[in-house]
């Protein structure tokens, strides 16, 4: 028979039929072909219905008679070959490339009988099985075999050993190799190259130093995504509910169907309709609704929430991608800060500007000098502020010099020291508006009115020793309103002390409603006051006396009186009063500090003025009005832009 090797790194033994050895150190006993196999196990083949004995040994049996073989004093010959003996090596190296065929066979054995026990290596119970006999175990064989051979082909420069003298380390008998050449690899194993995944929109961009350039061009997109089937429509109706809800009622065997309609449709199902079920079949999910709401559509689209007003998005990941500069506004000269600050309130009527200067050539570029140089232009994240350096230092502290240098918005220009004061008395009829730009006359400077505007009776308005600033300042003070300048352009703002009545903001439309997770801080102070519901205000040697009451109230808690001599209508008498009454009662200033998006994005720059809307938490939503604004860039290991806001809350009582 043709000796097929088992996968593994045993040995079969069948002593029988011709030997063919192979490549490779080991030899199998028995079979024709014979293949030998990596490994260091024999491989033994049980018959079938062999029964293994009692204890832990397998008994080899050779034969029918007793041998015992003899070891001879030398080597002798036999057909021109030495007989094979423990310990004999045959070196592949000496055959001859032709075929050859090898037989094994015991030398004058006749009928032996050789019993050799074999250490059995687990107790089993008697199984026709094949068993695996470790190689090292035959060391123990004391017989000799005869190995006849002739001629040999393709053989490699290999030596084996027969028999076996010590036994290779122990096999991991759950590890097999299929014996030969190894195939080609398995194309089904392959892990093939791809594309790499899209990118995590919730991965953090880091932004570290300010050199690094970064392809703004690139988007990432929110996780946010539209509304699902925003584009859906189902055509809907009595007709369709026919068609899909309703069947043709069958009659079954027997006709015995009794229906009792004596009771009322009020007292029976949803007290319209009584529905008949004659099967167990499944209807689309819009039969569930019919009358007496009407067929319509299971699936309700309903939009995203449309706010009157804007509002901050609510994200898990902000991206900003801050940017600070400084120019020369003459020449569009860059200058080298490591960081700027503006700021304005409602007490103030400019920006006021500050900045730290990194080289001496930035600093003596922009240095006051009389001439334009020192106007500047300070960009952050893509907003402009236009100021007027005033005032430059220098410091040197143990060898580093340091420079600074500060000033105004461009407004300053309308005030000392760079205004001429004038004098004059307004003899006609004018309203507050022409008062006002006649003062910004020939200076190149508009005016935008956001309070009330009244007529002021000729002779009110004396002028003395006062800039064209002054003169707006105190017309629009007389309405209970302040000045504010825009950070870019020539404009003056005329703007409400306090925007609309405190009392009423929440039923107001406020100008931003900011949620807390785009807030960095929060940082609260309690600011007790009265509460006051009535006022007087009276002109002085002409205009009105006017009583103003809060809406609703006794007017019985009166603030003190307050005189102007510009308060010549009730218009501006009651809204002066007004911001009067809105500034009393108990208040809650409010430190926020938040990023200034760049370009359209939320939260942008919210100026003096602003009424907020916030949604903090379990505290809930509310309202108030921005007092200050600051904003602050820094180049420190990267660019950080920062927006401290100063908000007052009314709690009235």
């Amino acid at each position: 028979m043709t000796y097929v090797p088992p996968r593994g790194d045993s040995i079969d033994l069948s002593l029988a039929d011709d030997y063919l050895p192979r490549y490779g150190g080991n030899i199998i006993l028995g079979g024709t072909g014979y293949i030998p196999r990596w490994g260091g196990d024999l491989y033994h083949q049980i018959v079938s219905g062999y029964v293994v004995p009692l204890g832990d040994a397998i008994p080899l049996v050779f034969g029918i008679a007793s041998y015992l073989p003899q070891e001879p004093d030398t080597p002798t010959i036999e057909d021109g070959l030495p007989k094979m003996r423990p310990g004999v090596t045959i070196a592949y190296n000496d055959a001859k490339n032709e075929a050859a065929q090898y037989t094994l066979r015991f030398k004058d054995a006749g009928q032996l009988v050789v019993q050799k026990e074999i250490r059995w290596v687990k107790k089993q119970q008697s199984t026709d099985v094949e068993i695996i006999v470790p190689w090292g175990e035959l060391s123990e064989c004391e017989k000799r075999w005869r190995l006849k051979y002739a001629r040999f082909t393709n053989l490699l420069d290999y030596t084996f050993d027969s028999p076996f003298t010590a036994a290779p380390p122990e096999k991991d008998a759950g590890s097999t190799l299929p014996w030969g050449m190894p195939d080609p690899n398995d194309s089904d194993k392959l892990v093939d190259w791809s594309n790499p995944p899209a990118k995590d929109t919730e991965k953090e961009i880091p932004w570290a130093e300010a050199a690094q350039k970064i392809n703004t061009s690139k988007r990432i997109l929110s996780k946010t995504g539209k509304a699902n089937d925003g584009h859906h429509t189902t055509k809907w109706g009595k007709r369709f509910f026919e068609e899909i809800c309703t069947r043709d009622y069958k009659v079954p065997g027997g006709g015995n169907i009794d229906f009792n309609l004596d009771m009322k449709n009020k007292d029976v199902d949803d007290g319209l309709l009584i529905r008949f079920h004659f099967d167990a079949l499944t209807y689309d999910l819009r039969c569930k609704h019919d009358e007496p709401t009407g067929w319509r559509d299971a699936y309700v689209f309903r939009p995203p929430v449309k706010f009157p007003y804007p509002r901050t998005p609510i994200k898990e990941l902000w991206i900003i991608m801050n940017s600070v500069s400084l120019t020369r506004v003459s020449d569009n000269k860059p200058l080298a800060a490591t960081d700027i600050t503006v700021s304005s309130d409602l007490g103030s009527w400019c920006w006021g500007f500050d900045a730290t200067i990194n080289n001496l050539d930035s600093y003596l570029a922009i240095c006051p000098d009389g001439t334009n140089n020192t106007i500047v232009r300070a960009t952050m994240n893509g907003r402009n502020w236009l100021a007027r350096i005033e005032r430059a230092s220098e410091t040197v502290a143990f060898g580093k010099p340091a420079w600074r240098v500060s000033g105004r918005s461009l407004s300053a220009e309308l005030a000392a020291p760079s205004a001429a004061a004038t004098s004059y008395l307004e003899s006609a009829d004018r309203t507050a508006v022409q008062l006002m730009e006649a003062a910004l006359e020939n200076s190149g400077w508009t005016l935008v009115m956001e309070s009330v505007d009244w007529l002021v009776a000729g002779g009110s308005l004396s002028v003395e020793n006062e800039t064209p600033l002054q003169v707006v300042q105190r017309i629009a003070t007389a309405a209970g309103a302040v000045v504010q300048t825009d950070s870019e352009t020539k404009t003056l703002r005329i703007i409400p002390r306090y925007k609309g009545n405190p009392w009423t903001w929440s039923t107001d439309t406020p100008d931003l409603s900011i949620d807390e997770s785009v807030v960095r801080s929060f940082s609260p102070e309690w600011v007790p006051g009265v509460q006051y519901n009535g006022v007087y205000v009276s002109g002085r040697n002409q205009g009105v006396l006017a009583r103003v009451i809060r809406s609703g109230s006794a007017g019985d808690q009166l603030a003190p009186m307050v005189t102007d001599q510009l308060c010549t209508a009730t218009e501006v008498a009651m809204e002066r009063g007004r911001n009067i009454l809105a500034g009393s009662g108990a208040w809650q200033n409010i430190s926020i500090d938040l990023p200034m998006m760049p370009g359209v994005d939320l939260p942008g720059l919210l100026v003096p003025g602003s009424l907020i809307e916030v949604t903090q938490g379990t505290r809930g939503t509310w309202r108030a009005q921005v007092v200050s604004t600051k904003i602050k860039g820094i180049w420190n290991k990267g660019c950080s832009v920062r927006q401290q806001l100063s908000v007052e809350r009314y709690f009235g009582n």
